[in-house]
């Protein structure tokens, strides 16, 4: 079974998410079905890091919350 749907990406804005004690500078993205019914089916929300590399930081989205506990960058 094949599907596709377009789907809406909007950058809603940048914030500031505090986990474990560090700060971290993200941008807020939203994901979305863009079409009729798109309004009334669930959303996921993601934020990741402004700085290059970009990492995902915090998921939300269908009733489950993912957030980043910690990590080591590889090239320090």
């Amino acid at each position: 079974w094949k599907s596709t749907y377009p789907i809406r990406i909007i950058v809603k804005n940048s914030e500031a998410l505090s986990i474990n004690n560090i700060t971290y500078e993200t941008y807020k993205i939203s994901f979305e079905i863009d079409f009729i019914f798109g309004k009334l089916l669930p959303k996921s929300t993601i934020w990741v890091t402004k700085s290059k590399p970009h990492i995902l930081i915090k998921h939300v989205g269908l009733n489950k919350t993912y957030t980043l506990d910690s990590f080591t960058r590889s090239d320090k």
